[in-house]
């Protein structure tokens, strides 16, 4: 559908993906980077899902700010 666009206020189809991709991954970007809470949880989440002693440098490098 986005591919469709092509033309529409003088974008091209790429043009419009990269819109519609793109800035939605930039405001997520620099809103868990200045969000302290959602910075954390994204962290342990990550930590999580790979290794369980990532957990602990995490807590490490949260807790020197």
């Amino acid at each position: 559908a986005i591919l469709e666009m092509d033309g529409i206020a003088g974008l091209a189809g790429w043009q419009w993906l990269f819109l519609g991709e793109g800035v939605p991954a930039l405001i997520n970007v620099v809103r868990t980077s200045t969000d302290p809470e959602l910075r954390k949880s994204a962290l342990f989440w990550l930590a999580q899902s790979k290794d369980p002693r990532a957990l602990d440098l995490i807590e490490e490098l949260l807790n020197k700010k």
